[in-house]
């Protein structure tokens, strides 16, 4: 009883707080329009239920709207809204009910924050903490489930085309390898600069195999900043004054290989390959390999073609599928391509939003990094910096502009920020000034 009282929050805004990151580990729909599509999550539900307190709450906060502190998100939102109300009258209130999404989590979870800042984030720990063990034992237990019984369930993903390994890939909670893994690194991180005095073995234990696990190509990025991050720490190590290189090296793998995938050229039969190549002349030869190109480089031309076609406010999001439906049946998009998403977040942007969105992104990104400079704890300093850049180079292969992670650390960002500049210490600094 102790141990669940330990992590058991204590008032409406840490309840609140600690259900909504244990549900982002959950990328199983609660409802499915018939759009398909993951259309209402747990977190969505969530977030509409504590609307009513949150709404009450932002009649009592002063320091909500601080423009200053908060305008990087709040432009990013705002580039989002102008080109989705522009297209209401072809796409439209799906789209803007869709921004709403990103939008409602993160003043609610702003609104929750400011209440108590440092009583908050022994909340983010503790649900981090709860939300990465659940992935992980839902992970694991559906390999060794598939292992054992030959039973696949919803924490695994069977593809047997995955550069020849074994087929199984840990989804977890989440539903797909991708983004379990992302979820397991940026968990595992948080867990890791929150607490100081907590052992770090039982990280290394679990979340690295369970990484691991995911068989995700984005374990080469993660690798990339862990590197990047030990360099800075020990940077009298042979491997750290090597680690850059190791880490360019990896990037480029990371990039060359969700573009180009190779196939034995004794391989005739692609079938088991047919969701993920495009079906044609391979584009180069080196060796017992023939390189085809993968469904990402068809996703980003398609894309490039929505925003050249509609260029400063994009075609609008709801307008996207249609697009590349259109595409297919002129020819233009491979027909053996099931998934019709930009899996891009920059071409992505800039198809649905246009040249709105793109500036509205960089100068997002722009103020964030810049913020982060700011922040005066070096634990939550390095954090940030690591949870953003996966951020910027997962975005590669990824739509990540709705991505309920990159939200919700919006929005401690800007608390954090928020609660630096009100503490006494700040305030005497500037008295003296």
């Amino acid at each position: 009883m102790r141990l669940v009282n330990k992590y058991l929050p204590a008032s409406l805004d840490q309840a609140i707080l600690f259900m909504i990151i244990v549900s982002m580990a959950v990328g199983y729909p609660v409802f499915e329009s018939r759009y398909g599509g993951k259309s209402i999550s747990l977190t969505d539900i969530i977030i509409i239920l504590s609307s009513p307190y949150v709404f009450y709450r932002l009649f009592h906060i002063k320091d909500l709207l601080s423009w200053k502190l908060s305008r990087g998100p709040n432009i990013l939102l705002i580039s989002f809204l102008i080109p989705i109300l522009i297209h209401v009258p072809q796409d439209g209130v799906r789209s803007l009910f869709g921004w709403m999404r990103p939008a409602g989590l993160f003043v609610t979870v702003l609104t929750l924050f400011l209440e108590d800042y440092d009583r908050q984030l022994k909340v983010i720990y503790d649900a981090f903490v709860i939300a990465l063990f659940m992935t992980l034992f839902v992970g694991f237990i559906s390999i060794i489930s598939y292992a054992f019984l030959d039973t696949s369930t919803s924490g695994v993903l069977i593809r047997p085309y995955y550069f020849g390994l074994w087929p199984v890939q840990l989804a977890g909670l989440d539903g797909h390898p991708n983004g379990a893994a992302q979820f397991i690194m940026i968990s595992a991180g948080t867990i890791w600069f929150l607490n100081k005095r907590m052992s770090k073995v039982w990280i290394i234990c679990f979340a690295i195999p369970g990484l691991i696990a995911t068989l995700s190509k984005s374990i080469l990025i993660y690798t990339s900043v862990a590197l990047g991050f030990f360099r800075r720490i020990k940077p009298e190590t042979f491997l750290s004054k090597i680690s850059f290189w190791i880490s360019m090296l990896f990037i480029g793998c990371y990039l060359f290989f969700a573009h180009f995938y190779p196939v034995p050229t004794d391989k005739r039969d692609l079938k088991d390959l047919n969701s993920f190549i495009i079906e044609n002349q391979p584009v180069f030869k080196a060796g017992h390999y023939a390189f085809y190109e993968t469904i990402y480089s068809a996703n980003k031309i398609a894309a490039i073609q929505a925003f050249t076609s509609t260029p400063v406010s994009g075609i609008g999001p709801g307008n996207y599928i249609p697009f590349i439906q259109k595409l297919k049946l002129e020819g233009k998009y491979p027909d053996n391509n099931q998934f019709l998403n930009p899996h891009c977040t920059y071409t992505s942007l800039a198809a649905k939003f246009g040249l709105i969105g793109l500036i509205g992104l960089i100068i997002c990104i722009a103020n964030i990094f810049k913020s982060i400079q700011r922040i005066e704890n070096n634990q939550l300093k390095t954090l940030f910096s690591a949870v953003y850049i996966i951020f910027v180079l997962d975005a590669i292969t990824s739509d990540l502009e709705y991505a309920r992670l990159f939200w919700f650390f919006n929005a401690w960002l800007c608390a954090h920020l928020l609660s630096q500049s009100s503490s006494p210490r700040n305030h005497e600094q500037e008295a003296t000034q």
